[in-house]
């Protein structure tokens, strides 16, 4: 039925959202006066893969522009050795469970743009519709000028 992407780094409030989501959408379907089609409420997590968050560490680069600009850049080559197989491991996952039948959530960082075009593609060969949910926070520092 649909595949609902959650998209953002860590700490964004992903999590939170997604839970609510699954929350709400499970009650209104489970409720004993919706007379519309029940569709089955499932979640794809790192979580749920047992994927440690670990494995997300290093690779990045992050600007807080700030009244001064402040860089904080890190990158490690042998996070990407972690990170491609628990995406595909994600991935895996949401081919096996999408369906016309379920509204699939997924609750991982899919900040790459590449992957969550392939999460794209796999949801509109299933037939599904697609939603994405960016989360932009904004940067939070202790140096005050």
């Amino acid at each position: 039925m649909a595949l609902v992407t959650f998209s953002g780094y860590p700490c964004s409030g992903k999590s939170t959202r997604a839970s609510e989501l699954v929350r709400h959408l499970s009650d209104a379907l489970t409720r004993s006066d919706y007379d519309g089609t029940r569709y089955a409420v499932t979640v794809v997590s790192d979580e749920s893969l047992n994927l440690a968050r670990s494995v997300y560490n290093g690779g990045y680069c992050i600007v807080f522009v700030l009244p001064r600009v402040l860089k904080a850049c890190s990158w490690e080559p042998a996070a990407s050795v972690k990170e491609k197989p628990a995406r595909q491991a994600l991935f895996t996952s949401v081919q096996r469970l999408l369906s016309k039948n379920t509204i699939l959530v997924v609750d991982a960082p899919n900040y790459i743009k590449g992957f969550r075009y392939q999460m794209f593609c796999a949801a509109k060969e299933a037939g599904v519709r697609i939603c994405t949910v960016r989360f932009v926070c904004p940067a939070v520092s202790s140096m005050a000028h």
